[in-house]
């Protein structure tokens, strides 16, 4: 549920419910995801976001792999004890992102915009994210960006087109490379279309 509080502030929340499986077991959880933002009065009506993610109940897994039969050390009769294993519960990955960006350069249809965010989570340091993107005309995208604190995606760049199609809406290609260091690159395709 996303809704415009005013002309400049926003306000969005999820709630989803997650599921991961392996093999015989299972595990169920809960969680929502809140979110904002404000767009400023000043610096090219700079836009401030913030989101927290994964907020939710513990996960623990369950099933039919968890259910064993133990032999009774020399019982004369074989006999057997069914038992079940309890796996330990874990957290959801919790995140909080707090970001920026604003319009540096606007020349006609065209402008530089620039981004910049933090991302904090229970799993791992904080990391950052910069970005610049050169939209011409409002029909190609270029962008760049560099990531820190990662393991080994680093910098990124790529390129967009946007046509607008009689009854369909816009139709977006994007493209993105990204290096990861010790592995190999990894390239993203995307298509959107949109009324």
């Amino acid at each position: 549920y996303a809704r415009n509080m005013t002309d400049r502030f926003s306000f969005g929340v999820k709630l989803k419910y997650l599921r991961e499986e392996l093999a015989n077991v299972q595990a169920d959880a809960f969680a929502f995801d809140i979110g904002s933002l404000f767009i400023t009065d000043f610096y090219n009506q700079l836009r401030i976001g913030i989101s927290l993610s994964n907020f939710g109940s513990k996960m623990q897994f369950d099933g039919r792999d968890l259910r064993v039969v133990y032999p009774v050390a020399d019982s004369p009769s074989n006999k057997e004890v069914p038992a079940v294993l309890e796996t330990q519960k874990w957290e959801l990955p919790l995140y909080f992102r707090f970001g920026v960006s604003t319009d540096l350069i606007t020349f006609g249809n065209s402008q530089l915009t620039a981004a910049f965010d933090v991302l904090d989570s229970r799993d791992h340091e904080a990391r950052e994210n910069l970005g610049l993107e050169l939209g011409i005309s409002d029909y190609l995208f270029l962008r760049s960006g560099m990531r820190f604190g990662y393991d080994e995606a680093g910098y990124s760049f790529g390129a967009g087109v946007k046509i607008g199609m009689a009854g369909v809406g816009d139709l977006r290609a994007d493209y993105a490379w990204t290096d990861f260091g010790r592995m190999n690159p990894v390239q993203q395709f995307s298509l959107v279309i949109g009324l």
